[in-house]
């Protein structure tokens, strides 16, 4: 059974078991930029570097993990503490080291997203912010595109900070509203009201204009199908150009899944969740935002772009305590990866001097690595001060493992699995050759319809991404069938 993580490192999906992808997933934020998008295009059409590039672009995931309460649902690497000024510097510096160690390593030269998640990165001072950003910016060119998107809360975002923030380089803000209903937030243990809420809204709206994006949930405890959709109606006019809006994750542990457990919360059954997964679809769609990922709404050209680089397959460094990322390290001198430091099995912080420092000198290939940070706060601190990096364990990705991960994950969108993303993966087999038997054999079925393979690539039917684990076992069989007779086929191209 293969388990994909996010860069916060919570579980994603187990393909035999369920699939739960990005249920936030850093919490998207959109941003309106002088891009035009036909809605029909989506992900795919956002001006990222295609894999493969050679200008080495990356995407820089950053995880500030405090908080001042536990929401009940959650699962993600967060710690209640209070942290000072001193703490703050010291952690980013820490930040600043890890990241020359890692974008080293990945041979990278320019930046074009940079997300703050946690956690909760609004409780972080500005001048915290801008001194990371800038550092960063030392580290590697900024692309002019540039996305910097952090997330708040709208206990800590306020409207001083806000415009803080935005002269530190945030141009993009996420806020986690969840509920407009004060007693659902209380149950859910969030530090703020629904008026929080919308007054910080009005803030976001008008300090970045045209690049807020709100967090809802639904299919929270008690939630009824009509209470859902009067709560949708007051949630429309609150959008600015994006909105995240996803279906509550029981997540093991967690003090809401103990509640439920013991029969104190009931949640609304899986009929209940479709028919408010499918009206959320409905309503956002017909007042202009279109949905480009499952959970992730948008007017066209307003797309995350940071959280699209997960969804097809692109590089990005996991900075501070607990994050996750997916790069390509360049091999060592001898011409083979550099395996002793990327053992699975054994902590190993990355080595810069073991890292090829151009890809000009022969046999400087570029293999993919997963790269975990530990997650503990001081002890992260700690092993960046006598490591150079954070990272708990750095273990090489096969080629498999990555192909079926960005298969999985490029689904979940509108625009699917395209051929420049399939073919910047490396495979020589196409899409056509491997997949068009799987289609055709299903062809008089009830999957008619379901799995569209054409000019543009592999992908769901509308109706499909929603109950897309009914399909994608299946499809990873397929692959997983072809490799077994065809090997050659399916190894990276030279």
């Amino acid at each position: 059974m293969r388990v994909f993580t996010s860069s916060k490192g919570n579980v994603l999906f187990s393909v035999v078991d369920h699939f739960v992808l990005y249920r936030r997933c850093s919490a998207s934020a959109g941003n309106c930029r002088p891009v035009h998008v036909h809605a029909d295009a989506g992900v795919s059409a956002l001006p990222m570097p295609v894999m493969g590039s050679h200008d080495r672009a990356i995407a820089v995931y950053i995880h500030w993990p405090f908080c001042r309460q536990l929401c009940t649902y959650c699962n993600f690497n967060k710690y209640v503490r209070s942290v000072d000024e001193k703490f703050e510097r010291h952690m980013a510096e820490c930040i600043l080291t890890d990241a020359a160690s890692q974008l080293q390593a990945a041979g990278a030269c320019q930046i074009y997203s940079v997300y703050f998640g946690g956690g909760t990165p609004s409780l972080c001072s500005p001048h915290t912010v801008d001194t990371i950003t800038s550092g960063l910016r030392k580290l590697a060119c900024f692309s002019a595109s540039i996305e910097m998107t952090l997330e708040a809360n709208p206990s800590s975002a306020t409207d001083q900070k806000l415009k803080a923030f935005r002269d530190a380089g945030i141009n993009r803000i996420s806020l986690g509203v969840q509920a407009l209903n004060d007693d659902a937030l209380r149950l859910l243990n969030r530090d703020h009201t629904s008026e929080d809420s919308l007054r910080t809204i009005e803030q976001c709206r008008s300090i970045f204009p045209g690049a807020s994006s709100i967090d809802f949930m639904f299919a929270r405890p008690s939630q009824s199908l009509e209470e859902w959709n009067a709560e949708l109606q007051c949630i429309i006019p609150l959008i600015d150009n994006h909105a995240s809006l996803y279906e509550l994750t029981v997540e093991p542990s967690t003090p809401l899944a103990k509640q439920i457990a013991a029969g104190h919360l009931k949640v609304p059954d899986s009929d209940a969740k479709a028919d408010m997964y499918h009206s959320t679809v409905e309503t956002l769609q017909s007042h202009g935002l279109y949905r480009y990922q499952v959970s992730n709404f948008a007017k066209p050209g307003c797309e995350a772009r940071h959280n699209s680089s997960y969804w097809c397959g692109r590089e990005y460094i996991g900075l501070g305590p607990g994050a996750h990322g997916r790069y390509r390290r360049r091999a060592s001198r001898t011409g083979a990866a550099d395996s002793s430091k990327c053992d699975v099995t054994r902590e190993s912080p990355l080595h810069s001097d073991d890292i090829m420092a151009s890809g000009a000198e022969s046999g400087s290939a570029l293999h993919w690595h997963h790269c975990v940070q530990t997650p503990e706060p001081t002890a992260w601190m700690d092993k960046v001060a006598s490591c150079g990096s954070g990272a708990a364990k750095c273990s090489a990705l096969c080629h498999p493992d990555l192909v079926d991960q960005v298969l999985i994950s490029s689904l979940y969108t509108d625009a699917g699995l395209t051929h420049d993303i399939w073919n910047g993966l490396g495979c020589t087999a196409s899409l056509h050759r491997i997949f068009k038997p799987l289609i055709e054999e299903h062809s008089s079925s009830s999957w008619k319809g379901r799995l569209l393979l054409d000019g543009r690539g592999l992908r769901l039917s509308p109706d499909t991404i929603a109950v897309a684990d009914s399909v994608l076992p299946s499809l990873l069989l397929c692959l997983e069938k072809f490799r077994q007779q065809q090997p050659e086929s399916c190894s990276p191209g030279s």
